[in-house]
């Protein structure tokens, strides 16, 4: 597999999650419209700002009669059904973000795979099984690919390979024209992926999570640590409930020079972290197989 097809794949199915990311908004948004313009008619009728509702009922297939039965009115307020749209938009972002790590992690087994491919004197001995050294010559991508997949703590074990290998990457993924600590960030997506896997997206050991990934990241020194990034990993917690939960949806900016409709787009934000590593370490292969 050449170097190029490796990272293609991986911008290919990293569009494809923001391209699904957009089509989920649009339907949240155009049905948060529909319903406040519901709410507007009906208060126009009745006067009456609360009287809006909505009665639902759940139908149940009834093994023994083979009937649809019609089970139990749900009666709710249209803000009720505008808070439920808002909450199933926030777990479908999580999941496009638990996504968008995993094909991180494949793209990082692939990149490591070509790294040994190209150069076989650069992975560790063991990286190669209990294959017989004279026998590596021999041997096509597809041995390095299932060798890279076995490798323990993927992705920490071949970043840190990669900072190593690599001559900038150890400081570019802290210091950069993005003015990004993506190493800090990836700890954070990954930490998140594991809740959302998990927990369901939330947890009740906030300040836990977030002292684990600043010491992860070399943020927290004896209690002491970065403000700025501690603050940042708050932010995706905004709700403040007993159960904090992984809020990933876009912030409306105060738009200043009176443009409507500007937004912070937290998970766009987070996903293009991912393809700005992915891409430097596609350069940084590049560079060193020539």
């Amino acid at each position: 597999m050449k170097l190029d097809e490796i990272f293609d794949e991986y911008i290919l199915k990293s569009e494809q999650l923001i391209l699904a990311k957009r089509s989920i908004n649009e339907i949240a948004v155009n049905e948060i419209k529909r319903l406040h313009q519901k709410k507007e008619k009906e208060q126009d009728v009745t006067g009456n700002k609360n009287s809006t509702h909505s009665v639902d009922f759940f139908l149940i297939q009834d093994i023994k009669s083979g009937e649809t039965i019609r089970y139990k009115n749900i009666r709710s307020t249209v803000d009720e059904n505008i808070k439920q749209i808002v909450l199933h938009k926030n777990k479908q972002y999580q999941w496009i973000l638990t996504e968008s790590f995993e094909i991180f992690r494949e793209y990082l087994i692939k990149s490591y795979a070509y790294l040994g491919y190209k150069d076989k004197n650069i992975w560790q001995l063991k990286d190669y099984g209990s294959i017989v050294l004279s026998e590596l010559e021999s041997k096509d991508y597809s041995f390095f690919l299932e060798q890279a997949k076995t490798k323990k703590d993927i992705p920490d074990s071949i970043l840190t390979k990669f900072r190593n290998v690599f001559p900038e990457y150890k400081n570019l993924e802290i210091c950069n024209k993005l003015e990004k600590n993506l190493r800090f960030e990836i700890n954070v997506i990954e930490h998140f992926r594991h809740i959302i896997v998990h927990c369901g997206g939330q947890t009740t050991e906030k300040e836990i999570l977030i002292e684990k990934i600043l010491k992860k990241s070399g943020l927290w020194n004896n209690g002491k640590y970065d403000k700025e990034k501690y603050d940042f990993i708050s932010s995706f917690f905004p709700l403040k409930e007993s159960n904090d939960l992984i809020i990933l949806l876009e912030i409306e900016l105060n738009n200043k020079d009176g443009f409507p409709n500007k937004y912070d787009d937290i998970l766009y934000n987070l996903i293009s972290s991912l393809t700005s590593i992915s891409y430097l370490i596609f350069n940084e292969l590049k560079a060193i197989t020539k």
